[in-house]
């Protein structure tokens, strides 16, 4: 005789009203409790919007000698065609040896610091070493190695390309070859030392080719929502959108045409993704606060808000003068 599974205190049900009927069959209660918008599916969700959610906790690692690495591609997340992402970990010593790809990498350094080296055309190099929130871009084809310094580090990568993989690229702890010479442009970017710009209940700061030259192909903002805040409904009208979740929790809304929409639960190192043109916003769920990168295959970040489209259409309807035509409309 079958017997109700042992969910524990606090679980939800698919009920809403006067819409309900318990599960009764075999519950996998950790995915539940992360995604209770999916269990009961919010009024604001109808149609047929397609997954938008990867945690990368559900990738598979490559355990190497130098440290680990995990990644998020079109494969795992088959909407996300322009974008893949790539998160590394290495050791004191551990490296990720001189090479190179045909796909531009943009990095961000979520903990630790590293050291990092890149050889031009012309056989100059750059070093650096950078910290937590520091950024790093590396053209397509530029030879470019990474070394985790005293206590390693771990970082996101992000590649122009949603089908690039990073399985092919190894760790160890050889010694990078010594270069000549001295880039004239800098492959790394302080992003904390950026003033964040301020809205209501949240910060944003941005990097793309306005302020990061050398990234041309990868444009960036690092978000923090206050708890209880939202980053207001908006979209982007120059790409999709390729989301990781750094801290706190958040729920995120997409609209699709047709009145579709789908809502998705997010926490710390989830990638989320929104389709081209397609408005959402983003709830702070959590008691901190939410913080996130925004990436986008472009120069540079733009966004258009709701708000601030209806407030500017609102104000050129009344400066606009009135036709005959819409008189008549307006009388009828």
């Amino acid at each position: 005789m079958a017997t109700m599974p042992d969910v524990g205190e606090g679980l939800s049900e698919p009920v809403r009203g006067d819409d309900d009927a318990p599960i009764l069959g075999p519950r996998n209660v950790a995915v539940e409790r992360a995604n209770p918008d999916l269990l009961v599916l919010p009024r604001a969700g109808a149609g047929a919007v397609p997954n938008l959610k990867f945690p990368l906790a559900a990738g598979r690692h490559r355990l190497l000698p130098g440290g680990w690495v995990r990644e998020v591609t079109s494969r795992e997340l088959p909407i996300a065609t322009e974008l893949a992402g790539v998160n590394m970990r290495l050791k004191a010593g551990g490296m990720c040896e001189m090479h190179w790809h045909g796909e531009a990498e943009w990095s961000y350094m979520i903990s630790g610091r590293a050291r990092i080296t890149a050889l031009d055309a012309d056989g100059a190099s750059f070093v650096d070493d950078v910290g937590e929130g520091d950024l790093w871009y590396f053209p397509a084809g530029i030879p470019h190695s990474i070394r985790g310094l005293e206590g390693g580090c771990e970082f996101l990568l992000v590649f122009d390309e949603g089908s690039f993989s990073e399985n092919e690229a190894s760790l160890s702890a050889h010694a990078v070859p010594s270069m000549a010479g001295a880039v004239p442009q800098r492959f790394s970017y302080r992003r904390l030392d950026q003033q964040p710009i301020r809205a209501a209940g949240a910060t944003v700061r941005i990097a793309d080719s306005s302020n990061f030259k050398l990234s041309t192909t990868i444009a960036a903002a690092l978000v923090e929502v206050e708890p209880g805040a939202m980053r207001e409904t908006h979209w982007h009208p120059n790409g999709g959108e390729w989301q990781y979740y750094l801290g706190g929790q958040g729920r995120l809304t997409v609209f699709a045409a047709a009145g579709k929409a789908r809502t998705f639960d997010f926490s710390a190192g989830d990638v989320g993704y929104v389709p081209f043109a397609m408005g959402h916003h983003i709830e702070n769920t959590g008691a901190g606060s939410l913080r996130l990168l925004e990436m986008f295959r472009s120069d540079r970040f733009v966004d258009v808000s709701l708000n601030q489209w209806m407030a500017n259409r609102a104000r050129l309807s009344r400066d606009r003068p009135v036709t005959a035509r819409w008189r008549r409309r307006r009388q009828a």
